[in-house]
């Protein structure tokens, strides 16, 4: 049942060119995310999550039809992306992030 944390939908050869676009959008994510934790005021804290938001988006646009759906990348880049749209708490922001939970 763990197989599909891992499986690409794309051929080994077209793989090459998609690793390295969404691993370089991963480290890009990951980088922001964790700036903004490490961050002690909110305007930094928010400009951070709002730059990890959208490194995570672009990753899962480029993970379209390349990685299976549930692959640990995408499960990672939807909580997270649906983190920093219910963080405002702002009741739009939280209708639009409820289909990246599932």
């Amino acid at each position: 049942c763990d197989s599909a944390l891992e499986a690409w939908t794309v051929t080994a050869s077209a793989r090459d060119d998609k690793v390295a676009a969404i691993g370089a959008r991963n480290a890009a994510a990951d980088a922001a995310w964790m700036r903004a934790n490490a961050a002690t005021d909110a305007a930094t804290r928010k400009r951070e999550l709002m730059s990890s938001a959208s490194h995570y988006a672009e990753l899962l646009r480029l993970a379209t039809n390349a990685l299976h759906p549930e692959h640990e990348l995408c499960t990672h880049a939807r909580a997270r992306l649906a983190h920093v749209m219910t963080e405002s708490g702002a009741q739009r922001s939280c209708a639009n992030a409820l289909p990246l939970w599932r």
